[in-house]
Order: structure tokens, then C-alpha cells, then sequence
């Protein structure tokens, strides 16, 4: 795809990642995170722009939880945890295809583009389902965390929060960014400097986490 881009000229390539990529700790997130390296390196050699999009998962995206419970219910399965320490980042897709077309008119080359996000305890958002099916019969079942998985999300990690610039819906990391006064990381509000800008730090309550799904589309 680098290859196809810079030989046919095209200005601007986004390379969609996942916050998986940072600190990975699976094949899935390793290969995430050196396709992220490969885009950023190709800034070096070609005319064509490269930046990265890391964002956390897109409400009702293949592969993600939330189809996987609203089958449960429909099938009336309680719905499946595999921890109840779990937290996610979650975005709608109205708000990713926003986020898409800024970083378009924003972006240099070179950078990372970390979507803000709002994160939720799984077994809260599992809870508001359970609650607006009117099947509390449903409920909820812990069946234990899987090989590679982790209980928190992470965006930025330790060792990349001094290349952290804020750009309002954005948290930009560029590494070529060293001037200390430029990259002080501010990370949104209730989170903390001292660490990685992890879901554990911005879980939302029940009520934020049902207003979400109703903006997208997955709440009758």
C-alpha cells in the first residue's frame, strides 16, 4: 500500500491503527504496531504523507463486544466476560469518521493521531444492555481472561507521553517533537501525567455509557 500511494502520487495516506498497537502484548497488536512503524518510515523516502490513526474500538465494528452481546440477548445467553476488571475505549462511528477527516486536514507527516476517547467498564456497559432489553433474567457470566489479553487498553504508553502535544480531539505524537516546552502531555481531564493514557484512568459512568449507545445507534 506505501508502495502503491508514493508510485501513483497520492497526496495524503491514513493508516488506520488500534490501541492495541501501543505496548503490544499479542501477534494481532505487534503486527499493529510495526505497520504503524513502516507508515511513519515512509515520510523519509517518498513525497506522499503518512500519518497513523490510534484509536480505541468503533462501537459495533466487526470482531468487537458489543454485536457479541446483542446476539447473547437475542438469543437469551447471559452475556460473556471474561473479567469483570475489564475496560475498553469506545468510539461511535459518526465520531471516528470525524476524527478521519481532521487528522486529513491537519496532518504533516509523520505524526500519530490518538483519538480521545471515553472508556467503559465492560461489565457496566453489559449491565446497561441487560437493563434496556428488559431481561434482567439474562445477566452476566465471567468465563476468564484468554491468553495474550489485557485488562486495560492503552493509547500512549510510559515511554511515549514526552512526544504528546494536545490538539483539542487529538493527542498528537510525533517524535521528532523534542522541545520540552511543546510537548508537555496534557491528557484529558481525571487522567494523569505520571502514566500511560490507559482505559483504566477515563471509564465513564452507566448513564454516560447508555447516552453513547443510544448516539449510536444501538439503543432503541
Amino acid at each position: 500500500m506505501i508502495e502503491a500511494a508514493a508510485g501513483q502520487g497520492v497526496q495524503k495516506v491514513i493508516y488506520l491503527s488500534t490501541d492495541k498497537a501501543a505496548n503490544p502484548s499479542n501477534t494481532y497488536g505487534m503486527t499493529k504496531a510495526v505497520a504503524e512503524k513502516l507508515i511513519l518510515h515512509a515520510n523519509e523516502y517518498t513525497d506522499t504523507r503518512f500519518v497513523c490513526l490510534r484509536s480505541g474500538n468503533i462501537l459495533g465494528s466487526q470482531g468487537s463486544v458489543l454485536p457479541l452481546f446483542q446476539q447473547q440477548l437475542k438469543e437469551g445467553l447471559p452475556l460473556s466476560i471474561t473479567d469483570a476488571r475489564m475496560t475498553r475505549f469506545f468510539l461511535t462511528v459518526n465520531k471516528a469518521v470525524k476524527l478521519l477527516l481532521t487528522a486529513a486536514e491537519q496532518m504533516e507527516g509523520g505524526e500519530i493521531f490518538v483519538a480521545k476517547s471515553p472508556a467503559c467498564q465492560i461489565t457496566d456497559l453489559a449491565e446497561v444492555l441487560v437493563e434496556h432489553a428488559g431481561n434482567p433474567a439474562a445477566g452476566i457470566r465471567y468465563i476468564g481472561i484468554r491468553p495474550g489479553e489485557r485488562l486495560h487498553e492503552v493509547l500512549i504508553s510510559d515511554k511515549d507521553r514526552g512526544y504528546v502535544i494536545d490538539q483539542g480531539d487529538f493527542l498528537v505524537l510525533k517524535q521528532s517533537v523534542t522541545n520540552s516546552d511543546q510537548t508537555e502531555d496534557k491528557l484529558t481531564e481525571g487522567g494523569s501525567s505520571a502514566h500511560a493514557y490507559s482505559s483504566e484512568l477515563f471509564t465513564i459512568s452507566k448513564t454516560e455509557i447508555e447516552s453513547m449507545l443510544s448516539e449510536g445507534g444501538f439503543l432503541e
